[in-house]
């Protein structure tokens, strides 16, 4: 036998398991397995996989839940940084998960310390279904048995057909016919949107499912034919887009009502005067707090105002307007006609 064998017999590691079915069924779109969604369902399954204990006078196995409340509490960013993901490729992963009732996602209330916390997200799995797709649970496929049904990304199930006999004939014919149709299809189908629009569409609803976990999911292709019309019509820049995207999605008000690219087209010129007013109070805020007008400042003297105050104070005024000018241009990258 090989050393290196009996060796690795002695590590007893600890931590998550992947089950070999789910780099099988849990595919994106071209077929290769959903790392990101394998892992998330991985860690979720770890946590609810008890810890045994035996008893030393009965020799009884006890199990020990390994988090307190009655379900797992984890946050989508917590979920990213202990694997080096980001937070919006784990937001996708998990509404994959969801969809394909592999786990279940709750936004709860809570009271810590007589602070209250709102959409406290808690999250379990369903062991029924992840049974179904793993291989340690699966019976032995017959001629008779049902083939488990496979998903790609979009939640699509692919059939799984017979494979041709000599009484059928080939498939060559079969192939070319599908083939041809496919083609047609996509030629038919296909928008002019890229790669960005797509993530533009994505990173939209994400955001919204944040403040939101229940909206319903929109027509990505649609949404992303929209953030085209923004970038090619309205000559906006991907920088600019996502600016604006988080902007309102971080809006008390906003949120509520951008909840699709056609209303963040419709109000884009009033959303960039809104997020330059609101720059603007940040800004002079900031001068204020070195402005000098505190009342400590003018008892201590000028000389130990802080620096950077006693410069600006010694500035004529058209020196004043040059470097505010200046200022605007290295923050200045909105869209030229708000």
């Amino acid at each position: 036998m090989n050393t290196n064998v009996m060796k690795v017999a002695r590590i007893n590691l600890q931590g998550n398991t992947l089950d070999q079915g789910w780099f099988k069924y849990l595919t994106l779109e071209n077929g290769k397995p959903y790392m990101v969604a394998i892992t998330i369902l991985s860690e979720i399954f770890y946590w609810y996989k008890p810890t045994e204990r035996k008893d030393e006078r009965t020799n009884e196995i006890q199990y020990k839940q390994k988090f307190k409340a009655d379900k797992l509490q984890k946050s989508y960013q917590q979920l990213a940084d202990s694997f080096g993901f980001t937070k919006r490729q784990v937001l996708e992963a998990c509404k994959y998960l969801v969809k394909r009732e592999l786990i279940a996602i709750e936004f709860r209330t809570i009271i810590v310390n007589g602070t209250r916390h709102n959409n406290v997200m808690y999250v379990e799995p369903i062991v029924k279904n992840i049974e179904k797709i793993s291989i340690l649970y699966q019976d032995p496929i017959t001629s008779e048995s049902d083939t488990l049904p496979h998903y790609n990304e979009r939640g699509s199930r692919i059939k799984t057909e017979e494979a041709p006999t000599l009484e059928r004939g080939t498939n060559t014919k079969i192939t070319t016919e599908n083939t041809t149709e496919i083609t047609t299809n996509k030629k038919t189908s296909r928008h002019k949107f890229e790669t960005c629009d797509m993530e533009h569409a994505k990173l939209l609803f994400q955001l919204i499912l944040e403040t939101n976990p229940d909206h319903k999911e929109p027509s990505f292709e649609k949404w992303a034919n929209e953030f085209r019309l923004i970038r090619e019509r309205d000559k906006k820049t991907n920088q600019q887009i996502v600016y604006l995207v988080e902007w309102s999605q971080n809006h008390s008000f906003w949120k509520k009502n951008i909840l699709s690219p056609s209303k963040l087209r419709k109000q884009w010129d009033r959303l960039v005067i809104e997020a330059k007013e609101e720059r603007e109070v940040k800004k002079n805020e900031q001068i204020r707090k070195h402005s000098g007008s505190h009342g400590r400042f003018a008892k201590e003297g000028y000389e130990k105002l802080p620096e950077p105050t006693r410069k600006w104070r010694e500035l004529t005024d058209e020196e004043r307007a040059e470097s505010q000018k200046e200022y605007e241009n290295n923050v200045e990258w909105l869209g030229e006609d708000a």
